[in-house]
């Protein structure tokens, strides 16, 4: 038969056990925890980085929509800017033909 001695080193050994198994626990909770959480900034980062993707898209279309406004008002700009020109080259070529001197008339603006 098992002594008092056997007993309480049978307690001892079941609580140290016990205890040494709650720690271990603990510390493989905590790694589980701290992986999860890491995980979770992950994903929170990869959703905002697509988001931000996203709209650096959307800003890249806008910009080129705005180049092409700006290249068709260029080209309106010249053709209007050649139109008038040529506009006063006939006026001054008529005024010639008229004897009249075209430097009285059309200044440079």
């Amino acid at each position: 038969m098992a002594g008092w001695g056997d007993i309480v080193i049978a307690l001892i050994s079941a609580a140290t056990g016990g205890g040494l198994l709650k720690i271990v626990d603990t510390w493989l909770n905590r790694a589980k925890i701290k992986n999860e959480t890491a995980k979770q900034l992950r994903d929170e980062a990869k959703e905002e980085t697509a988001a931000l993707k996203t709209e650096v898209n959307y800003w890249k279309d806008k910009v080129k929509e705005a180049e092409k406004d700006i290249d068709h008002w260029k080209e309106e700009y010249w053709r209007i800017f050649t139109d008038y020109k040529l506009f006063q080259l006939k006026v001054g070529q008529i005024l010639i033909d008229n004897g009249i001197s075209a430097k009285d008339l059309l200044k440079d603006d």
